[in-house]
């Protein structure tokens, strides 16, 4: 990312009950909010290259993030065609952030097989490559492959590349042929050991991101009781389970997992690990804990937690914790 300093924060935007025009309203807001960066979700709302492009050709400073698009929704060929196209439109500012996604979304909604992560990435990067230098593909890959792509006028700036990895080999990877790092689900109060560990020493700009849940105010019942429930229903999902006991959460996840219907999983999760997950409370409380963030190399993207299409919320919050 340009001129990154480590001292920011970045929006996700919202997805469920939002569209297009929406998107680009909050990604306009957001520069205009002082915001470091702004970032285009993708699940079954709009698509995030063309949010990402709608909001790149409205605005000039703010930097342009996709968090995520799965690897395999799109063919290689296609993936070059919108890196080159938010390139041509962002310049510099353009980053885009990749990921496998779950199965329930690439096997059931898209009625593909979900593919092991780290073979599919590699063969990825190396088509989008090929196909960036302006020649003919030709790249036979153990997942993917593309032969006589070409696009007819590659971008001069490349977006950079993010990846959401969880696992080790898969962080390892990102750490030598990306940009930079995606975390999701990681308790706040493991990020400074993750700076340590992700961020090469011979890569100081290496960007660490956290989308982290937000809620901000005095009255936050109902916002915690949502956030306590997608913190219990990520902890059933066995990518994001490993996770949280490879960081030494095992007592917590068994704590949890025991329970079988998810209110209940909600209402097993201790305080103090829930806490650790986002950032709830006072606007005050919530800036110290983004200064925190930062202090441990991680860039917090608020997520804020909201009904879908609460817009109302959304702003709010986005609005009590800009920049000063």
């Amino acid at each position: 990312m340009p001129n990154r300093e480590w001292n920011g924060a970045g929006i996700c935007l919202p997805l469920r009950g939002f569209d297009g025009a929406d998107a680009l309203r909050f990604g306009k807001l957001s520069e205009n909010l002082g915001y470091d960066s702004v970032w285009v979700s993708e699940l079954a709302s709009y698509d995030a290259i063309a949010g990402a492009c709608a909001i790149a050709a409205a605005t000039e400073r703010i930097t342009i993030g996709t968090a995520i698009v799965p690897f395999t929704t799109r063919t290689p060929a296609l993936h070059a065609m919108g890196h080159s196209t938010l390139g041509s439109i962002a310049g510099d500012r353009a980053i885009v952030g990749y990921g496998l996604s779950t199965e329930p979304i690439i096997k059931g909604w898209h009625g593909q097989e979900l593919p092991k992560a780290l073979p599919t990435v590699r063969d990825l990067f190396s088509i989008v490559d090929q196909a960036m230098t302006g020649e003919p593909t030709d790249y036979d890959g153990s997942v993917l492959s593309s032969h006589g792509f070409r696009l007819e006028k590659p971008t001069s700036t490349p977006p950079q590349r993010v990846i959401g990895a969880l696992g080790p080999k898969m962080r390892e990877f990102t750490r030598e042929h990306a940009d930079g790092l995606i975390l999701n689900f990681a308790p706040r109060s493991t990020l400074s050991g993750f700076a340590e560990r992700e961020r090469p020493a011979d890569k100081p700009d290496h960007e660490l991101v956290l989308p982290i849940r937000v809620a901000v105010g005095d009255d936050l019942d109902a916002q915690i009781h949502r956030f306590r429930r997608e913190t219990a229903s990520y902890m059933r999902v066995p990518v994001y389970e490993n996770s949280l006991r490879e960081l030494g959460f095992g007592e917590v996840v068994d704590h949890v997992l025991k329970h079988d219907s998810l209110q209940a999983m909600a209402d097993a999760l201790p305080d103090g690990f829930a806490d650790d997950m986002g950032l709830v409370g006072t606007e005050d409380e919530c800036r110290e804990k983004m200064a925190q963030m930062n202090a441990d190399g991680v860039t917090p993207l608020l997520v804020p937690i909201i009904d879908p299409g609460d817009g109302e919320t959304y702003e709010r919050t986005i609005r009590a914790l800009a920049p000063r």
